[in-house]
């Protein structure tokens, strides 16, 4: 009688945390003079995209790559970027995600953010 109980739990709370999954896709293309170092936060939890103090490095190839995160739907999400080693030198909400930006806010599950292009 429990397992007849459990699987019906289970599956239920697998469903449900399947509901809320959505993703967001980023896409940036560098074209300054300079490797930046890119990362992302919620604002609506304290969660980091690829991780707290982590970054991926972006190349200054004028290449576009894109960034989908795993994300709940309605989750808003920040970008910040930053000249690889300068800090001063950034883009979007900054290396600490305090500064106050245009288009740099994007909502899970509302669609890919438009294309950012990088420049001096």
């Amino acid at each position: 009688m429990k397992v007849a109980f459990v699987v019906p739990v289970v599956l239920a709370l697998l469903l449900a945390g399947q509901a809320f999954a959505d993703t967001l896709t980023w896409s940036f293309r560098n074209r300054s003079s300079s490797v930046a170092q890119l990362d992302f936060k919620s604002k609506s939890s304290h969660r980091w995209w690829p991780g707290h103090n982590k970054a991926w490095t972006l190349a200054n190839d004028g290449g576009e790559h894109s960034y989908t995160l795993n994300c709940a739907t309605g989750e808003l999400i920040t970008y910040g970027a930053m000249v690889l080693r300068h800090p001063s030198t950034y883009w979007g909400a900054g290396p600490r995600h305090d500064k106050s930006c245009n288009r740099c806010v994007a909502t899970c599950g509302a669609g890919d953010a438009p294309l950012i292009n990088l420049d001096d």
